[in-house]
């Protein structure tokens, strides 16, 4: 007769707490009322608050005023229905002020008797990866077309009121809605289909609807996150009853989809994503056409003591100012300046070699000096940059194992960091 060991409950369950510690995500309950009555340790990390200062207050207690109306009355209804829930995005306040984006899912209990006795779930901090989608939304607003993202369960995350307006409710309303709910019925922009076309490596074709009497033309594209993995679709809705502006006003929306992908908010330079796609294509030309391309990477001087004395506000107007300064003195239309994050910008310069990018860098220089702007806590009393430069020479390849273009650019930041620490406002 076989023998069969039974493990003691009290090990067992301190197993159970041991793997609910080591969880990445936060593990929560909350009884009927909605309030916390069980909170992982990871509840602590998410939101800096104690257990103790968690149990007994509710979700919504710890959500923005202004989320708490649209993530509220999405709750409610779950709740009123009993349903599991899931990818229920949230922005909360850190207890050191911070916001926070949770992604939040949950099944509902029940006691012994059959009750309703609250939710079970998880809390998974997303703000990475939602944290541009909200950066977007004022981008999004200022688009004359309507625009949205929707996440995999077809609901509204961003909506521009161009869109709101089409479906009769405000921006915020729509949020956390169905998209079909408003769209006409198979006609929600491919809907689950277009999750199916892309995920297998396919592109969603544009597609016409009538809707209230007009006509509309529904472009849809792949949303993804830091690994590639589609999150989500942003589409945009063109209005094209007007069959003698069609033709315009749909490239005049694909130039503006492509356009937020790839540029700067701020500035209207490449923006980091882009400019380092940029960077690839051009470091890998240079190398099979056997021709030197150089980087220059510049930085403001005392730029943090510029923003605590003027304001964030005096910054960006710094910064836009720059910007146009720094692309009106690269001359060439194959030179291309981006921004590179913070006050960093960087240039691109094909076909040159190290003597002509700091010819370059220095022109560069003199331009930002020349704009005169008052920095008062700059030893010079103005705004300057410092400014360093990097080539490849394809007759010197990078050794085996590193990428051309990340040398490039880190061999720049270096002597970026030499120009900051020989007294700023200079090239090297």
């Amino acid at each position: 007769m076989t023998s069969v060991s039974i493990s003691d409950p009290a090990d067992e369950l301190a197993r159970l707490r041991e793997l609910v510690a080591l969880n990445s995500d936060w593990i929560w309950e909350v009884d009927a009322e909605g309030r916390y009555v069980y909170s992982s340790p990871v509840g602590t990390e998410i939101l800096g608050y104690s257990t103790e200062e968690i149990l007994g207050k509710t979700p919504l207690e710890f959500m923005l005023p202004e989320e708490v109306e649209n993530v509220g009355a999405v709750f409610a209804a779950k709740v009123a229905r009993r349903e599991r829930f899931s990818g229920l995005i949230n922005r909360n306040r850190r207890q050191d002020g911070a916001v926070i984006i949770l992604e939040t899912s949950g099944v509902p209990i029940y006691n012994r008797n059959g009750e309703f006795a609250g939710y079970r779930g998880i809390d998974r901090d997303v703000t990475t990866l939602w944290s541009r989608q909200y950066q977007l939304q004022a981008v999004y607003d200022s688009a004359p077309v309507a625009l949205f993202v929707a996440d995999r369960e077809l609901r509204f995350v961003i909506a521009n009121d161009v869109m709101a307006s089409l479906c009769g409710v405000s921006s915020k309303e729509l949020i956390g809605r169905k998209v079909a709910d408003f769209l006409p019925p198979a006609q929600d922009g491919n809907g689950r289909d277009a999750f199916a076309i892309l995920d297998a490596g396919g592109n969603v074709p544009n597609r016409d609807i009538a809707w209230d009497g007009m006509q509309y033309e529904i472009i849809v594209k792949p949303l993804r996150d830091i690994s590639g993995t589609i999150t989500g679709l942003t589409i945009a809705v063109v209005d094209i009853t007007e069959r003698v502006h069609a033709k315009r006003a749909l490239q005049e929306a694909k130039q503006r989809l492509e356009t937020y992908a790839g540029q700067d908010y701020l500035t209207g330079l490449a923006n980091r994503l882009s400019f380092d796609e940029l960077l690839i294509r051009s470091v890998r030309a240079a190398l099979r056409e056997q021709q030197m391309i150089s980087v220059i990477m510049a930085d403001i001087d005392f730029f943090k003591t510029y923003n605590d004395r003027y304001g964030h506000q005096v910054g960006d107007v710094c910064l836009r100012e720059i910007a146009h300064v720094l692309r009106d003195t690269v001359k060439r239309p194959e030179d291309v300046v981006g921004r590179y994050g913070g006050e960093e910008f960087i240039v691109v310069l094909p076909n040159t070699g190290l003597d002509g990018a700091r010819v370059v860098a220095e022109q560069l220089r003199e331009a930002v000096e020349a704009m005169n702007k008052l920095h008062e806590d700059h030893p010079l009393q103005r705004v300057t940059m410092s400014f360093g430069v990097a080539s490849i020479d394809p007759c010197s390849p990078c050794p085996a194992g590193t990428n051309p273009w990340e040398t490039l650019v880190k061999q720049a930041d270096v002597a970026l960091y030499e120009a900051k620490s020989s007294g700023r406002n200079c090239v090297r």
